[in-house]
C-alpha cells in the first residue's frame, strides 16, 4: 500500500517493536483507536494483535475495507472463544490479566468467562461455577503465557472441578514461543548476563526476561538504545575468539 502511495490507516499498534513502529511513523502510517475517525473509503488495517469483537461489528457497520493482519494463532483463539460461547459452555481463559491480548479475547465470550493468571482466581471460579450449576467449561489459554505455569493450573482446576462438569482442554500455545523460551533457557546457563530485546509492554518479552533472570542472575530489557545500560554491562566481562590468536578482543 506505502509503494502504491496510499494512506495506510492501522487500528492499534501494527506490532509491539519499537523500531518498527519508527519505521509506521517515517512511512506516515496513521495509528487510529476509532473507526469513526476514519476517512470514508480508506482501508484500515488490523495490528498483529488482533481487535476485540465490538470492533469487527463497527466496521461491519460502517462498511469499511479491512486489511486483518491479526496473528493466525490470536485470531484461531477468538474463535475459539465465540465458538464455545454459543455452545452454552463457560470459559476459563488462562493468561495475563493486564494484557491487551487477554482483554481482546475476552471480548469474544459473554459474562461466564472467567480468568485465570494464579491459584487464587482458581478458587473464585469454582465458586462461581457451583453458583450458576455449570456443566460444561472449556479451558483456554494465551498463546504467549508460560507453558509450564499453563500445565499447573490446568491441573489444579482438574483436581478440584466436579467430576459431573464436562471439561474440554485446548492447547492454544504458540509453538514458536515454545522454542524461544527454551533457547534462553540455554543460552542464560552459559553467559553472565542476557539482554532481552522487546517491547516492555510484550508478554512474551517479559516472560524471557524472566526465565534469563532464572538462569543467568543478571539480565535486562532493550527496547530502545537509550534502554541499554553500557556501564552497568561493562561489569560483564567475556573473552571472545575471532579466530586469529593475535586477534582475540575482549568484548563487554
Amino acid at each position: 500500500m506505502l509503494k502504491e502511495k496510499e494512506p495506510v490507516y492501522c487500528f492499534g499498534e501494527l506490532v509491539h517493536y519499537w523500531d518498527i513502529m519508527e519505521l509506521e511513523q517515517d512511512m506516515l502510517i496513521s495509528i487510529i483507536e476509532d473507526t469513526l475517525k476514519l476517512p470514508k473509503q480508506e482501508k484500515l488495517v488490523v495490528g498483529v494483535c488482533g481487535a476485540n469483537k465490538q470492533f469487527y461489528i463497527d466496521v461491519e457497520k460502517q462498511q469499511i475495507p479491512l486489511i486483518d493482519l491479526t496473528c493466525p494463532k490470536i485470531a484461531n483463539i477468538h474463535k475459539k472463544m465465540e465458538s464455545y460461547t454459543k455452545r452454552g459452555y463457560d470459559i476459563f481463559y488462562i493468561g495475563k490479566k493486564e494484557s491487551k491480548e487477554t482483554a481482546t479475547a475476552l471480548s469474544f465470550a459473554n459474562e461466564n468467562v472467567m480468568q485465570i493468571e494464579d491459584e487464587i482466581d482458581i478458587e473464585k471460579a469454582i465458586e462461581k461455577l457451583e453458583k450458576q450449576k455449570t456443566k460444561k467449561v472449556a479451558i483456554i489459554s494465551q498463546p504467549t503465557f508460560s507453558i509450564e505455569k499453563i500445565e499447573k493450573l490446568v491441573t489444579n482446576i482438574q483436581n478440584k472441578l466436579d467430576e459431573k462438569i464436562k471439561l474440554v482442554i485446548e492447547k492454544t500455545t504458540c509453538v514458536a514461543t515454545k522454542i524461544k523460551k527454551e533457547e534462553t533457557k540455554q543460552l542464560a546457563r552459559q553467559v553472565e548476563m542476557m539482554i532481552v530485546m522487546g517491547a516492555k509492554e510484550s508478554s512474551h518479552t517479559n516472560r524471557l526476561y524472566q526465565i534469563a533472570l532464572q538462569y543467568c542472575g543478571n539480565a535486562m530489557i532493550v527496547e530502545k538504545m537509550e534502554d541499554l545500560y553500557i556501564n552497568y554491562i561493562r561489569r560483564f566481562k567475556k573473552v571472545r575468539n575471532n579466530g586469529n590468536r593475535n586477534n582475540n578482543r575482549r568484548t563487554n
